[in-house]
């Protein structure tokens, strides 16, 4: 910052660096205006944390084994499939629940995460343990503005060699 040596004062462009007092001065619509335009650029990062937490849910349920947890996160447009069989959203609940009774977890892992260029759409893999058998999830996930939603969710079986 360059003081100028005739008086004391700061240079009026230094915005960055003006205390409140100087900045309220300024007029308190470019204080709004800073205050939008921190919000605005911030929004990216509050989207991502939502799917963040949308997918931490998903995988704490299938780790549980729990269709009942799962299900508050489907899509209206949800499909499920399990080893090339389709079901739609009003049986995919009861599907699941069979799914886990008869295959427990023993675990299950997130192996990779993407998304769409534009971020609408965004994907994660995982590999869901039972017993002796081990299955590929895929989950798609559709992000909104009010956050994220399962629409699909996928097992196949991973053969041994």
């Amino acid at each position: 910052m360059i003081i100028d040596k005739k008086s004391s004062k700061k240079p009026k462009n230094d915005a960055l660096l003006m205390g409140f007092s100087e900045l309220w001065v300024m007029g308190p619509y470019r204080i709004f205006g800073m205050i939008l335009l921190l919000l605005a650029m911030s929004m990216p990062a509050m989207a991502q944390t939502g799917h963040s937490d949308v997918l931490e849910t998903t995988r704490v349920a299938i780790s549980s084994g729990s269709s009942k947890e799962l299900s508050q996160l489907f899509h209206s447009s949800f499909e499920l499939n399990i080893f090339g069989e389709e079901y739609s959203k009003s049986n995919s609940e009861n599907v699941l629940k069979g799914f886990f009774n008869e295959n427990p977890p023993s675990g299950f892992s997130l192996i990779h995460s993407g998304a769409s260029e534009d971020q609408a759409i965004s994907y994660s893999i995982g590999q869901y343990k039972t017993g002796g058998k081990n299955y590929r999830v895929l989950l798609r996930f559709k992000n909104t503005g009010e956050g994220s939603e399962l629409y699909k969710m996928e097992f196949r079986e991973i053969e041994k060699p």
